[in-house]
């Protein structure tokens, strides 16, 4: 027998075949699925100039995770909001012509900007002539949105992705807002925990699954769930090293609630009511009842006076607005509207009161300070949340307040409610850890930043004194006068006046107790009053 190299012939020719078809894959390979950054540049500039953008450079983590998912590999994109997820997958036809992005998104308002912004390259799905296209057998459009409920268990459907377009070329499914899977597959939107399917349908798809709120388990969670093969998870930490992260204590709520929150709104009406346009652009997120959004609104309107307004009373000089479930759902105009104000440089709205239904669909480049009224259930809301300011690069702010009742609520995390109560390690070590990223800063360096409460102190003082006006004494005589007759307290009305006229004494719990003789909890309410009411 013929021996090549000691090789039998025919083993040799075999191995010789075998790598010439691995050669002959690979170039295949580099030709179709290689990415450098050259390819990527020049897919910027289609993309800049088909779009009308100007994205000179993608972030090493939109790079790593475009590379993958082109290379063929389901991925896991865990990257803060406002970081440019969808730039990921908007790219990918630009790099690999012809591939169809089938797109899963939430909310209308997400795919109604997207298909705006991608100008004749998207279409919905539920608007589509699926016979017309099943007929043709072609389909111009690169991009396909849909919510999980137009595109689940549908004939016509899976007819339509079984279209010589989708089998001849790439197709990557995009599940933007993964964490929804996770939140809402078991009971509000169960088609969520069902994108599994369009496995079967498209076996040869490619997943890619956008969120700025998955832990480790929430990451496990999403591969199990849509049977991930060969997944790459590209992760950042999730709170960005521009937004400071404050946690205070709110007054416990005993007979009013009200008061409780009054000693935040207080403090940001009067701040209104001064700085007018130049106060910072701030969301303040109500997570415990839809009422006190209400009551925010009113006491801004008892503060402000016409000042709730630029001018005339009409929604576009509005300086103060309520947004909840009602205008999500049910006010398209107005909802637009309010989007309009967040991103408008023009635009005179300063505070947003909101339940946690102002999020996905938003621009929230100007916001410059989010303020938590009362904590969310969870860590990953509490992320989302946050994630609304610092989108610019400048410094932001986040404040959370709490008090015993909000904390023991039954919904509430177990690890949300160790965030709050933590007293002694720095705040974003606490979530980086949680979302399995190792905290790469030391103390020193923390405090010499301003990057929590717990690194640096001063960041407990989250205002700035201010000259007490007529306004301000009397809002701080009618919070001690309110306090005072709910309480029983006896503090007579000249000595509310003396506490006003000496504020500065009384912004220490010991004044309270050595001069009126209160006990601790009263002591420290009535301090807060005055802390929240004259300072900004």
């Amino acid at each position: 027998m013929h021996r090549f190299n000691g090789m039998p012939w025919c083993n040799w020719l075999a191995h010789f075949m075998l790598q010439k078809f691995i050669m002959a894959f690979e170039e295949v390979q580099v030709q179709i699925l290689g990415l450098n950054e050259d390819d990527i540049n020049k897919a910027l500039v289609k993309f800049n100039e088909r779009i009308g953008c100007k994205i000179d450079n993608l972030k090493s983590k939109q790079k790593n995770a475009l590379h993958d998912v082109v290379n063929g590999h389901d991925v896991i994109a865990a990257l803060p909001t406002g970081y440019g997820k969808s730039l990921i997958y908007e790219l990918i036809p630009f790099v690999l012509q012809d591939t169809k992005v089938i797109v899963v998104e939430p909310l209308n308002v997400i795919i109604n900007q997207q298909i705006s912004k991608l100008d004749g390259m998207a279409v919905q799905l539920k608007e589509l002539n699926l016979c017309k296209a099943i007929t043709d057998g072609h389909f111009s459009y690169s991009f396909i949105y849909s919510h999980p409920e137009n595109i689940l268990g549908k004939p016509s459907v899976n007819k339509f992705f079984q279209c010589r377009c989708f089998e001849e070329n790439r197709v990557v499914i995009v599940i933007d807002e993964a964490h929804c899977i996770l939140e809402w597959g078991d009971d509000f939107r169960p088609e969520y925990s069902k994108l599994v399917e369009l496995r079967a349908v498209l076996p040869e798809a490619t997943f890619l699954c956008l969120s700025a709120t998955l832990s480790i388990k929430g990451q496990a969670d999403i591969k199990n769930c849509l049977s991930l093969k060969d997944c790459r998870i590209h992760g950042e930490i999730p709170v960005k090293p521009n937004i400071s992260i404050t946690v205070l204590r709110r007054p416990a709520s005993s007979k009013d609630v009200t008061l409780s929150y009054r000693h935040i709104l207080d403090v940001l009406f009067n701040e209104l009511k001064v700085k007018l346009g130049a106060t910072p652009l701030t969301i303040v997120y109500f997570n415990s009842s839809l009422n006190y959004i209400g009551f925010a609104y009113e006491h801004a309107c008892r503060v402000l006076g016409n000042l709730v307004y630029n001018g005339e009373k009409n929604p576009e000089n509005a300086r103060v607005v309520m947004y909840h479930a009602s205008v999500e759902y049910g006010s398209e105009k107005l909802r637009e509207l309010i989007f309009h104000q967040i991103s408008s440089e023009d635009s005179p709205l300063r505070i947003i009161l909101a339940s946690s239904a102002l999020g996905m669909g938003a621009d929230f480049g100007r916001v410059e300070r989010i303020v938590h009224a009362g904590p969310p259930k969870s860590i990953e809301a509490y992320i989302q949340q946050v994630g609304r300011t610092g989108r610019t690069g400048k410094q932001a702010t986040a404040i959370l307040f709490f008090n015993n009742s909000d904390v023991g609520r039954p919904e509430m995390n177990k690890t949300m409610k160790s965030f709050c109560r933590n007293e002694s390690t720095c705040r974003r070590k606490i979530l980086n850890d949680y979302f399995g990223f190792m905290d790469d800063t030391n103390e020193s360096e923390n405090k010499a930043t301003l990057c929590c409460n717990i690194c640096n102190p001063i960041l407990n003082e989250w205002y700035s004194v201010l000259p007490l006006t007529q306004e301000l004494k009397s809002s701080i005589r009618q919070s001690l006068s309110d306090y005072n007759i709910l309480n029983n307290l006896e503090i007579s009305p000249y000595q509310i006046e003396s506490v006003i006229h000496n504020y500065s004494r009384y912004v220490e719990t010991d004044s309270f107790i050595q001069d009126f003789g209160l006990n601790q909890a009263h002591a420290e309410h009535l301090c807060t009053i005055i802390k929240l009411s004259v300072s900004l």
